[in-house]
């Protein structure tokens, strides 16, 4: 192993901070023959010395890796060490979403589930290879990354993002040739999303020079190179380790090399113009040298990929098996191949099976793969529906791929790998547009489109779906109302995923009449009645506001599933009917639907329905103030909506995580959850993510004092937000009004008002819209000096609610100059609902309100405790005093002490300085320690300037703390 310091210095650094529990990426980058398996085997064999576990896979050498095919090597590769149930331990309880990939694990699972949670598997493969590691840093090393599926990037992906703070090394060679194949632009592009975040190291492996070339060649000499011999190698071998192997095994192939008296090797020929330029041909000079009959078994083996059994290759020959095997290993001893396991070769690199594919005639070569794919299904333990795929298209005739195709696609959406499954299923649907009848196409164009939907790739799922409805419209398809409705309601389904209201109800209110015409289905037509009434009730209830509509969609649904006892259907239907009590204001009858909805979810372990249940309760958290209760049940949806295996779930629960971070001032979590929806909503194209996401990051810079950053994203916000239709709208555009106002730009913000005031009249009245949108918009109103006193009779019937800002303190500022009583009344109300739920910086505004109330009853000294209070409690939470309603005139008459501001509690002990109290007694009082009770006046007494009690005494008069 020669010329590659660097890289391993690199290599071995990379390895140190993975140990020291950093998880680290890299991917070594290539031409063909430069040495990255060698790179690759050499770093394994290290770090397996050092007492690192090392899990290595491939990618099995051809482009039809079945998914998670170098995890699924990794896993047996161990399993041959340590034994199946070493691998079935790790994995505990996630073995089952494993099993449709590694049988081993649970035999009785090997079918898998026609549509696997994609979420569900990524967690399995990161847990067990967490729990395989055992606690010793862990190196995860993939070659030949260009040939990698879908699944397996992803998976990557997720292992350097899920698994900080574990000592994991991922360690991935790729060739770099993009062009080479559409799968190499994907570990491309993983390669440069991850470098660009940060999360991994790209390594471009160079030519070797001239020295570590000869060095190179006497290695595999075993002995010096002559100056003749080192002369060729620095010049012919091109820098390239596979070409020098090559050139030096050619050399002996053909006795030009010679043992000197010194024990040097050296070169015959006086001149060596005759020697090979080049890899294909130093490669066909050692060929040649083979028997023709070896050279042709070998060439119709290389049919079978890098790795091939002797059935296999047999097949792919047309020769009997043992003679077969006996010319395998006489293409061994050459260095062509080498054994690899029982009854399996493996070539010793690409370029030696490509070069020997390659010369196989191009009939034979089809000829070869039909053979091969008679083999394959031919397999008593089944198919390899992948690699039969791969070869029937290489076939005498196409269409016979088709079934291996869908096959192929069924069994890799059965472990989750939905691109993988569109991959294959969109070759087959290429095919039967020439070969395949209508109904055959539409059917298949129907699976792709769904495989598209689950893998989030929407625009090109619904152009399949698309061209599948218009087939299954046209004079030449059965008529086929059953399915023509499941089509329409997967339409149906992302468009609504989409915020696309009208193209969603258009295609779901043609589903069901589609089912109306169906005459027969029994209980998969009433599934699929069930299915599109709750989708339609969603729609209205999530999103259009028409929730009389949607409640009464669901009621039906709910009334047809309890007669039918389907506890799942019963569940998403309690689901939407609390979504609706909840956004008509009825808060009760909204936590009765949860709760029944929760019991029915706890019965059939749904985590699509789990997703579904938890997002109301978080809703009604929300809507409570209950922050720290939202953070708890947003989290379990978030793990529920992961498991569901759909990517579009996972936007709820993140937005309700970042409102949570929000309530609770934790500026930096808000961001980064802002920022993951955003990203979400670009990849899934999902518009109310973005604007979500967009909204949440105006809102942190708004609660920070960043006002025109505010304005910006918010004004983003909205405008992703506008485009899905008034019912979103009116939830999210009171924040830019304020932002807008809170910057000084009043017209702009009285505009929004005015808006906003519109779309908040079309709701009935005590609706959540009505209610969110009065709550903020006279929020606007006061900050641009138009208070509007219509809104306080329905903000009154919604006095314990949250929207944006508690309903009760907007009471109280509304109602502060006519009734200060009643404005008392609902700050007080305001405290209590804030009191445990986590939400300080609102704490803050109903303090500074209950100030200006004080003051309003002539009592200077506690408005100005209140005063103080609210300041502190903002800014300890790093808020800015006008977000949390502390107006500039007010915070400025704190008079904060030069030395720094006060603490709560350290208000609390200066006013029991002012009252005459001992440190002791101070201590007995507020149940600390004396020593702790010193130490807050010495900090007191420093950070007011006093020199000593007195003075800080006096300091506590002059601001009313006594």
């Amino acid at each position: 192993f020669v010329g590659r310091v660097r890289e391993l210095e690199l290599l071995d650094d990379l390895a140190r901070r993975a140990t020291g529990g950093e998880p680290q990426a890299v991917f070594i980058e290539g031409g063909p023959g430069l040495g990255k398996t060698r790179l690759l085997e050499e770093v394994s064999g290290r770090l397996g010395a050092a007492g690192w576990t090392v899990l290595r896979g491939d990618c099995g050498g051809l482009p039809a890796a079945a998914p998670y095919g170098p995890f699924v090597a990794a896993a047996r590769s161990y399993m041959d060490g340590r034994g199946v149930d070493a691998v079935r331990r790790a994995a505990g309880d996630w073995a089952r979403h494993l099993a449709p990939v590694l049988p081993e694990l649970e035999p009785s699972a090997r079918a898998g589930a026609p549509r696997a949670d994609a979420a569900a598997v990524l967690e399995a493969w990161a847990r067990t290879i967490r729990s395989l590691a055992g606690g010793s840093p862990a190196l995860v090393a993939i070659d030949d990354l260009q040939w990698a599926d879908a699944a397996s990037l992803d998976l990557l992906r997720y292992l350097r993002s899920r698994l900080r703070g574990t000592p994991l090394f991922l360690a991935c060679a790729q060739r770099d040739e993009r062009t080479e194949r559409g799968a190499v632009d994907g570990a491309t592009g993983l390669a440069a999303d991850l470098g660009r975040a940060r999360l991994a190291t790209r390594l471009l492996l160079g030519r070797l020079d001239a020295v570590s070339s000869v060095r190179l060649a006497q290695g595999l000499l075993d002995a010096a190179a002559g100056p003749r011999l080192a002369e060729v190698v620095a010049r012919e071998g091109e820098g390239d380790p596979f070409i020098v192997e090559e050139l030096v095994r050619g050399l002996a192939d053909e006795g030009r090399l010679a043992r000197t008296s010194e024990g040097a090797i050296e070169l015959v020929d006086e001149a060596p113009a005759g020697l090979p330029p080049g890899v294909r041909d130093a490669l066909e000079a050692r060929l040649a040298g083979l028997d023709p009959d070896v050279r042709r078994t070998v060439a119709h083996a290389a049919v079978g990929g890098r790795r091939v059994s002797v059935r296999i290759a047999a097949a792919a020959a047309n020769r009997p098996a043992d003679a077969v095997e006996a010319d395998l290993a006489a293409a061994a001893r050459r260095g062509f191949v080498h054994a690899d396991g029982p009854d399996a070769y493996a070539f010793a690199h690409d370029k030696i099976r490509e070069a020997l594919y390659a010369g196989l005639a191009a009939g034979e070569r089809r000829r070869a793969h039909d053979r091969v794919v008679d083999a394959l299904l031919a397999d008593p333990d089944g198919a390899d529906a992948a690699h039969a795929a791969h070869h029937a298209v290489r076939g005498e005739d196409p269409a016979r791929a088709v079934g291996p195709l869908l096959a192929a696609g069924a069994a890799a959406a059965g472990t989750g790998a939905h691109l993988d499954a569109a991959r294959h299923l969109a070759a087959a649907v290429a095919i039967l547009r020439s070969t395949g009848d209508a109904d055959e196409l539409a059917a298949a164009l129907g699976r792709l489109g769904a495989s598209l939907a689950d893998a989030g790739a929407y625009d090109d799922a619904i152009a399949a779906l698309d061209e599948a409805l218009r087939l299954r419209r046209s004079p030449g398809c059965r008529p086929g109302p059953v399915e023509a409705a499941a089509l329409l309601e997967r339409l149906g389904a992302i468009h609504l995923a989409r915020e696309e209201p009208d193209l969603a109800e258009d295609a779901l209110v043609a589903a069901s009449r589609e089912l109306d015409h169906a005459r027969e289905g029994g209980p998969d037509l009433a599934e699929a009645r069930a299915r599109v009434g709750l989708l339609l009730a969603r729609l209205h209830i999530s999103v259009t506001g028409r929730l009389t509509e949607g409640s009464r969609l669901a009621d039906e649904v709910l009334a047809s599933a309890a007669a039918s006892g389907d506890l799942r259907t019963e569940a998403a239907s309690h689901g939407l009917l609390g979504q609706a009590a909840m956004h008509g204001g009825d808060f009760d009858a909204g936590r009765r639907h949860f709760d029944a909805a929760i019991a029915r979810v706890d019965a059939v372990r749904d985590p699509a329905l789990a997703a579904d249940a938890a997002d109301g309760l978080a809703r009604l958290h929300y809507w409570t103030a209950s922050f720290l209760e939202l953070e708890s049940v947003a989290a379990r949806e978030l793990e529920a909506s992961r498991r569901s295996g759909d990517p579009h779930r996972l936007g709820w629960p993140t937005f309700w995580l970042a409102q949570a971070s929000l309530g609770l001032a934790r500026w930096d979590e808000a961001r980064t959850r802002a920022a993951e929806l955003v990203d979400l909503g670009e990849r899934l194209g999902a518009r109310r993510m973005l604007g979500q996401g967009h909204e949440l990051l105006g809102l942190v810079a708004w609660w920070t004092g960043a006002l025109e950053d505010a304005c910006t994203e918010l004004a983003t916000g909205v405008d992703h937000l506008r485009r899905i239709g008034p019912g979103t709208l009116v939830y999210y555009l009171g924040p830019f009004g304020l932002a807008l106002a809170a910057a000084g730009r009043a017209p702009e913000a009285e505009a929004v008002l005015a808006e906003l005031d519109a779309l908040a009249r079309t709701f009935p009245p005590g609706s959540s819209p009505r209610v969110q949108a009065f709550n903020v918009g006279a929020r606007i109103g006061l900050a641009v000096g138009r208070p509007d006193l219509s809104v306080v009779g329905e903000l009154r019937r919604a006095e314990g609610q949250f929207h944006w800002f508690p309903v009760a303190t907007t009471l109280a500022l509304l109602e502060l100059p006519s009734d200060p009583a009643a404005a008392g009344r609902h700050a007080a109300a305001a405290r209590r609902m804030l009191a445990g739920g986590g939400g300080d910086v609102h704490l803050a505004g109903a303090l500074a309100v209950e100030a200006a109330i004080a003051e309003r009853r002539g009592d200077p000294a506690a408005a100005g405790r209140l005063r103080r209070e609210a300041l502190a409690l903002a800014r300890a939470r790093g808020a800015s005093a006008a977000a949390a309603g502390i107006p500039a005139g007010q915070a400025g008459s704190l008079a904060i002490p030069p030395g720094g501001e006060l603490s709560p509690r350290e208000i609390e002990v200066l006013a029991l300085v002012a009252a005459g109290r001992t440190n002791r007694e101070i201590a007995e009082e507020l149940a600390i320690s004396e020593k702790t009770a010193i130490n807050h006046v010495t900090h007191i007494l420093d950070k007011l300037g006093a020199s000593n009690r007195a003075a800080a005494a006096s300091w506590a008069v002059r601001n009313g703390l006594t």
